[in-house]
């Protein structure tokens, strides 16, 4: 884990239908690097 806030997404289109993430919109403080 690394320490970088990002925004959440409010929405992710996939095709035809979209999800709502959890924590949609929110800034979270951690990222898995990669």
């Amino acid at each position: 884990l690394v320490r970088v806030p990002f925004q959440q997404p409010e929405e992710i289109s996939l095709g035809n239908e979209s999800i709502i993430p959890f924590l949609a919109g929110q800034t979270i403080n951690w990222s898995v690097k990669a």
